[in-house]
């Protein structure tokens, strides 16, 4: 938990850390505890996906590199 300190998953980290949840069974621990990567994984990708859109967005279309141009379209596609 100690690596997230600071970071927004922190919060509920923390949250299943000192929950009493009736979570006996190791499978079922397996379980969430993969859940949870999964969603942090999901956040975290999200905002990168949310950062690079704002970095475009601040550029003129000619400015972008073509890097960053099919970045942007495969975003969209992706979105849609």
């Amino acid at each position: 938990i100690e690596h997230w300190r600071g970071k927004p998953e922190a919060k509920r980290l923390h949250e299943l850390a000192a929950s009493d949840a009736a979570l006996s069974d190791a499978k079922a621990l397996e379980t969430e505890f993969l859940h949870t990567l999964a969603r942090l994984d999901e956040q975290a990708a999200r905002r990168q996906q949310m950062t690079h859109i704002e970095n475009v967005k601040s550029k003129r279309f000619d400015e972008l590199t073509e890097e960053e141009k099919e970045a942007f379209r495969n975003q969209l596609v992706s979105d849609s």
